[in-house]
């Protein structure tokens, strides 16, 4: 389990190329530390906070 930073939800660690954890740095959940990391989602908004270009 991480703590994705971006959607700010648990998820399950299911090693595919759109998660990215963290080797440094956690989050505590209910008491619980979790490490943090990006879901799939994490790129959709990027994409989406990012500036047109010309």
């Amino acid at each position: 389990m991480y703590y994705c930073i971006c959607c700010k939800y648990l998820h399950s660690f299911h090693h595919t190329k759109e998660e990215v954890v963290f080797k440094s740095g956690f989050h505590y959940v209910q008491s619980n530390l979790y490490p943090a990391g990006f879901c799939g989602l994490g790129k959709l908004y990027a994409k989406e906070d990012q500036p047109a270009t010309a």
